[in-house]
Parts: C-alpha cells; structure tokens; sequence
C-alpha cells in the first residue's frame, strides 16, 4: 500500500473488501483521520501505531492476516467502532477504560490471551464479542454496560460464574459456550428481551430458572453440564426455537410443548428424565432427525409422532426403560 503521509488532512479511508494485500501503511501523519477501514482483504503483519490519532472514530481492521499485538488505544479516546475480528493478532487485550464512547468491540477469532481489561467505564458499548480465543479469567461484568445488547464470549479458558445479568436494558444475546464456567445460572428474567441464552459445555450446576417472562426467547442451550432439577415451563415462549439441555442430570418430565409451533430442535436426552413424552407441538416445525428424547427413563410409547423428530424408529429404542407392570407396548 503506498505512503498515506502526504494525505495529512485525510478523514476517511476505506479500502474494504479489495483483495489488497501487503503491509498496513503508517497512520502518525494523519491526525485528521476519522475512519480507517480495510476490512476483507490479505493484508499482513502488524496494525500501526494510533499515536496521535485521538480524532478516530472507527478502526476496522478484520478479515485479513494481522499478525503482532492489539497497538496501544490510549490516544484514541473517541473511538466508536474496533473491529480486529478474524486475523491472527495474538497478546493481551490493552487498556479499554478510556473509551467511553465505544459501541462495538469485536476481537473474535483471534490468538488472543490474557484476562479481559476493566469494562465497567463502557457505558455506551452495544456489541460485546471475543469468541474463539485464548482468553481467561472470570467473564467481564455488564452491571454498568446499561446499553449492551450483544455478549458474545465462546470458546476461550473463561473460568468462574456467570456475570449478574442486571444492568443491561436490553440484552438480546447472551452466548458463552464452550468454556470453564462454574455456578449457577443467573436469573434472567431481568432481561425480557433476551432472544439466545447459550451456556453449554461447561461446568455449571443448579437448575434452570424460570424462563417464563423470555417471551422473545429463540434458542436456550446448556446442553452438558451438570444441572438438576427439572426442565420449566416451556408453553409461554412461543418463539422457541432451539432447546438443548442434553447431557445434564435433570429429573422430572418433559413440559409440554403445545404452541411452540417455531420450536424446530429438541435435545434433551442424558439426562434422568420420567414419564411420558409430550405430544409435538401442532403444527410441527420440528428438523426432521434434529431432536433427542434418549438416553432417559421415558415411559415407552407406540405412537410414532416422535419417529421423524428424532430419526430414531421407534423413538424410545435408546431409552432406559421404567417398566410398569401391565405395560402393554401397543396401547
């Protein structure tokens, strides 16, 4: 890329999506510069340098080949916008506390390590998301972050309990999947606008609160675990989509699934469940041999209405059985 230098009043670049390839060009000169985006390209080695740059509203960077460390942002406290998403920048997260204008975060698909920066300062950040990377330590809190809407934390060496979810008015997706997180889950229903609540793959305990104020609610998922108790009430959430809780020790029966009529994927099996499967919800939206009834110790059923769900004939075939005396296979 040539010497931007000479172009010192500069307040926008945007070359994304270009195929360009080679080094990032020396930002110092250009103190004027508002908005620098490459965004898709093959670009390699490090990102520049900010000194300077304290008129920078937007860095996007991601979709390329970065290599090196995240540069120092203490110069860049207008920022709205850091987008290092999908490089390969590897080293600690820098110092965020001086960003109080930031809205989006994205640091995803990464090599990045370390602990997350104190976040609390971040009252104006909308889009939280550092999946896929080396990251550690307890999950940053959202008490403060009154206007977050999207946390997104999966695949890194996360370890602790999940964050309070008090704070946020408007939280809409909340997905830490695939860390070291242990505790409970907190109660939700502080967020009613919540729409994908994902935890699964970790090591957390107690029971599933009551979801019955998520109306909004599209996907719940904590499938392997270690939760007991039974699974809640599923019939006020009418917009389900994906429950997936397999691989934990609930007990109890499955709650009914009438008026889920969105609920496309069904997987709770591994666990310790009883008793009869409820009919599918009618009309059925279910993925056929998406869903998981078994291994549990569900009462045995003739009917064939969960053949297809489960692409299991007949569907029960891998269930631990709890035979009543008198049980009578056709009835």
């Amino acid at each position: 890329m040539p010497d931007l230098e000479p172009l010192g009043a500069l307040q926008t670049f945007d070359v994304s999506g270009n195929q360009l390839a080679g080094l990032l060009p020396s930002l110092g000169a250009l103190t004027n510069l508002q908005e620098f985006s490459v965004f898709d390209n093959q670009f390699t080695g490090p990102i520049p340098s900010l000194a300077g740059l304290a008129r920078l509203t937007r860095l996007d960077v991601a979709g390329n080949q970065l290599t090196g460390g995240i540069p120092s942002l203490l110069e860049t406290p207008n920022l709205i916008r850091l987008s290092l998403y999908s490089n390969q920048l590897s080293g600690t997260i820098p110092p965020l506390a001086q960003l109080t204008a930031l809205e989006a975060l994205a640091v995803d698909d990464n090599q990045l390590t370390g602990g997350v920066p104190d976040l609390s300062a971040l009252v104006n950040l909308v889009n939280l998301s550092m999946s896929r990377n080396h990251l550690d330590g307890s999950l940053p809190p959202v008490t403060t972050l009154v206007n977050l809407q999207f946390y997104f934390a999966l695949e890194n060496d996360f370890s602790g309990p999940l964050p309070d979810l008090a704070g946020p008015k408007a939280l809409v997706y909340f997905e830490v999947d695939s860390n070291h997180l242990t505790g409970s889950i907190p109660d939700p229903s502080t967020q009613p606008h919540l729409q994908w609540f994902t935890v699964g793959r970790n090591q957390l305990t107690g029971g599933i609160p009551d979801l019955s104020s998520l109306t909004d609610l599209h996907g719940f998922i904590a499938n392997d675990n270690a939760l007991t108790g039974p699974i809640p009430a599923l019939t006020p959430l009418p917009h389900l989509v994906f429950l997936l809780v397999g691989t934990n020790q609930l007990t109890g029966e499955i709650p009914s699934l009438e008026g889920l009529n969105e609920l496309q994927i069904l997987k709770v099996g591994g666990n310790q469940l009883t008793g009869p499967v409820p009919l599918p919800p009618s009309p059925s939206s279910l993925t056929p041999g998406s869903s998981q009834l078994c291994s549990n110790s569900l009462t045995p059923s003739g009917s064939t209405a969960w053949d297809v769900a489960t692409g299991v004939s007949p569907w029960y075939s891998t269930c631990d059985f709890l035979f009543d005396d008198g049980f009578d296979l056709a009835s």
